[in-house]
């Protein structure tokens, strides 16, 4: 197991985890492939505010019928799948 991320980096990378959701550009798909990378340098606390806030987006877009590309609906839903699974330990 690698060390924890320093709170500074944990920080940086929600800021890119919160400017990718929702943009219907690569940065989805790199910032949730770095951070699933890392995902074992997150305190458990980060990882279900990571949860929250990708499935209030996910909720919004239903909510509101925001035009979305199912390829970002997927990548957003099987980015909260994959860290449930971490967090439950599966």
């Amino acid at each position: 197991m690698n060390k924890k991320l320093s709170k500074d980096e944990i920080n940086i990378l929600f800021y890119a985890f919160r400017y990718a959701i929702g943009r219907q550009t690569m940065a989805g798909l790199t910032i949730t492939g770095y951070i699933l990378k890392r995902i074992d340098q997150f305190p458990e606390h980060e990882i279900k505010q990571l949860i929250r806030e990708t499935e209030h987006e996910l909720d919004m877009w239903k909510k509101f019928k925001k035009e979305v590309m199912q390829c970002d609906i997927e990548l957003w839903t099987n980015f909260a799948k994959q860290l449930r699974k971490e967090v439950k330990g599966e």
